[in-house]
C-alpha cells in the first residue's frame, strides 16, 4: 500500500529473487494528490495522512490510482527491482511496492545522522518512554554520545 515509512525512518530493500515494481514520490507530494478521485474515500485519505493501512492492496493502488495521478504532483520514480539489487528509500518518501512474481527480499528501516533528530521527535511523540531509553542508551556509549546530543533540541541542552 502507498505509504511513508514510520517514525521518519529511511529503508533499504535487497532482492534475493523475483521482481518488485517500485513507485516513489518525494516528500513534497501530498497524500491527497496521490489518491485521485475514485481511488479512496475520505476515510482512506485520512488514513493515508496518518500513515496507516489503507485497507486496499498495493496492486490496487498501482492499477486503479497511479494512472490517474496528475502530473502536477511532480517527480515520480517508477522502476522494476531485479535480483541482487538494493533499493534505498529516503526518509519521508511515499512509496508503493508490488511483487511481480514470487520474491524473497531482506529489508530494514533505519535511522541515520541526517534523520536522527526528526526520527527521535517522531518517536518522542509516539512513545516518549522508549525514545528516552533510546537517547540514554546512546548517551551511555562514548562512540555514540555525539549522536545522542543531536537528538535533543538546542534549547533543552
Amino acid at each position: 500500500v502507498l505509504h511513508i515509512d514510520p517514525l521518519e525512518t529511511s529503508a533499504w530493500n535487497t532482492l534475493v529473487s523475483g521482481h518488485k515494481r517500485w513507485v516513489l514520490f518525494p516528500p513534497s507530494a501530498e497524500g491527497r494528490q496521490l489518491m485521485p478521485g475514485g481511488c479512496g474515500s475520505g476515510e482512506h485519505l485520512q488514513a493515508l495522512e496518518e500513515l496507516s493501512d489503507l485497507g486496499d492492496s498495493a496492486s490496487h493502488w498501482l492499477h486503479k490510482c497511479y494512472p490517474h495521478i496528475d502530473a502536477s504532483v511532480g517527480e515520480c520514480i517508477d522502476f522494476v527491482q531485479a535480483p541482487g539489487e538494493t533499493v534505498y528509500v529516503p526518509s519521508g518518501w511515499w512509496h508503493n511496492v508490488v511483487n511481480l512474481d514470487f520474491t524473497v527480499a531482506v529489508t530494514e528501516n533505519f535511522v541515520g545522522e541526517p534523520n536522527l533528530r526528526s526520527s527521535f521527535a517522531a518517536m518522542s511523540a509516539t512513545d516518549p518512554e522508549t525514545a528516552e531509553r533510546w537517547r540514554l542508551g546512546m548517551q551511555a556509549r562514548p562512540e555514540l554520545r555525539r549522536f545522542a546530543e543531536l537528538m535533543v533540541d538546542d534549547e533543552a541542552q
